[in-house]
């Protein structure tokens, strides 16, 4: 932002604040009169510039596009993972600036909030995205009010559209064998991975990230320490969703096997490439050596899963699937969801506890052999 001053008395000064365009494309402009000579006008504009790029100024003046913009940025840069940023601008840009971005802050209504999902329901947004879209717009005021730059947040007045719970899509065993036989015969350097994926529901990015570094085969088990995934900037490392993503992961003896025959096979093809190899350690890498792009596997997968019929699969159904089979054969709930790296247990019951049905039954029989008791842990006769 850019400030000008101009002499409009003796001893009398307008600094003129440029704080940008409005949503008509308008020059937007703020003044304010101030006292003294040239040198404390100049002065003080160069002190409201600074505190305007801090983001001090008053909440009258703030578009909430201007807040949005930089600012939030700026607060999310420290908590988010890059993923997070470049998908909250997204929301900024696409859902939320062109419809509210041109008001004022502190003038945005709960009404122009409900006006906002009744346009993004009529434009065909799924209710599930325009809750996620609220939660950033009701972030950035809980941001602003923190630092007492708006007085209310409209979003926490209105709730989100309601959302029909959608059923998550977990492929068969014999379709997910299947897909694997096939990946084995078609797409050998892929296959492994695909295997992995099954075998122990980790996440596609954990799984691109591995290096041999993070893999035991004589222990038996790998490392989560790391997620790779594609940004506007290209291939990017970064740390896992959650804390307790970073995580030891146990493998059975398959895999292990699995395994080494793919680091044997990876050996011959570094010999095979010399200097051309660009050497990461990855334990799935591209062709060259280089971190593999997660898009590979994608469409891997979507192609395998379309020939057998079966076009929703997605690496993440992998991770659906194998928390299933899991649960389904009688393995602790805690267990499984430390194997995932799910942030709480309450997430894996919430995502899982309907493919239980047997829980249910085993706490009916519980309670009626209770009840059947004389009180003293012993039957009635």
């Amino acid at each position: 932002m850019k400030g000008t001053i101009r002499e409009r008395s003796p001893g009398g000064w307008e600094i003129a604040l440029n704080i940008g365009r409005d949503g008509q494309d308008n020059r937007r402009r703020h003044s304010y009169t101030f006292k003294g000579n040239k040198t404390q006008a100049q002065r003080r504009m160069r002190e409201m510039v600074a505190d305007y790029d801090r983001g001090l100024w008053p909440p009258e003046s703030i578009r909430l596009a201007d807040w949005l913009a930089p600012r939030m940025d700026e607060h999310i840069r420290h908590n988010r993972s890059i993923a997070t940023i470049e998908h909250y601008g997204g929301i900024i840009e696409r859902h939320i600036n062109p419809y509210l971005g041109h008001r004022d802050l502190d003038k945005v209504t709960p009404l122009h909030v409900q006006a906002w999902h009744t346009a993004l329901i009529h434009k065909g947004i799924h209710r599930k995205s325009i809750g996620l879209f609220q939660t950033v717009l009701s972030g950035a005021y809980r941001h602003a009010l923190r630092l007492d730059i708006a007085s209310r947040n409209p979003a926490s007045a209105v709730s989100s559209p309601s959302v029909k719970g959608v059923e998550m899509y977990i492929p068969p065993v014999a379709d997910v064998k299947l897909l694997l036989d096939l990946a084995d015969a078609e797409y050998p350097k892929y296959a492994p991975c695909i295997h992995l994926l099954a075998y122990t529901g980790l996440r596609l990015g954990e799984a691109l990230a591995l290096t041999w570094d993070d893999v035991d085969l004589d222990e038996g088990h790998l490392t989560v320490n790391q997620s790779l995934g594609r940004r506007k900037a290209g291939l990017v490392m970064s740390p896992p969703k959650t804390d307790k993503s970073n995580r030891r992961v146990d493998l059975d003896e398959s895999t292990v096997q699995l395994l080494r025959n793919h680091w044997r096979q990876q050996q011959s093809d570094r010999a095979e490439l010399a200097e051309d190899w660009t050497e990461r350690n990855a334990v799935f890498p591209h062709a060259s050596g280089d971190w593999l792009d997660p898009a590979r596997i994608t469409w891997t997968i979507k192609t395998l899963a379309g020939r057998i019929g079966l076009p929703q699969m997605t690496s993440h159904s992998l991770r659906h699937f194998h928390a299933t089979v899991l649960l389904q054969a009688g393995e602790n709930i805690v267990v499984v969801s430390q194997r995932l790296g799910h942030a709480k247990v309450s997430i894996t019951l919430n995502m899982y506890g309907h493919v239980l049905p047997g829980w249910q039954k085993q706490a009916a029989e519980a309670f009626a052999e209770a009840m059947a008791s004389d009180g003293d842990g012993e039957a009635a006769a």
